[in-house]
């Protein structure tokens, strides 16, 4: 029973030893397609990025010009852009020299009743 017993042993050591000599070949091909997909996947990023900042650009409001003095004051800050306080506003136009004529316009007697109670009409400041 000794040597059938140690007959089982020595086969079950040369059939794992041939299942470990396939996996390793197998994880050898594994990691060389893992390499190849994130090389894939490398470009395929870098290419959606290209593609993405040529449909929408750059944003002109994640930075600013360095050294721009447009809009800024002596002191260089930057005033806001609105009527400034303290300062004259522009009034109201002047049409003194434009021609007035005067009109009146008369409502009929019968239209000069109140239609909710039937009183007459007053005239303004009266």
């Amino acid at each position: 029973m000794h040597t059938t017993e140690s007959a089982y042993w020595k086969a079950e050591a040369e059939r794992l030893a041939g299942d470990n000599a396939r996996l390793e070949t197998e994880n050898a091909a594994l990691r060389v397609r893992v390499g190849e997909l994130e090389g894939q996947i490398g470009a395929l990023t870098e290419k959606v990025t290209t593609l993405a900042k040529l449909v929408f650009g750059t944003s002109s409001e994640k930075s600013k010009p360095v050294g721009s003095s447009v809009g800024k004051d002596i002191t260089g800050w930057k005033r806001p852009r609105s009527q400034q306080s303290g300062s004259a506003g522009h009034g109201r136009r002047d049409y003194s020299a434009l021609e007035t004529i005067e009109e009146i316009h008369d409502v009929a007697e019968n239209e000069r009743i109140c239609p909710g109670c039937g009183a007459p009409y007053a005239a303004f400041g009266e």
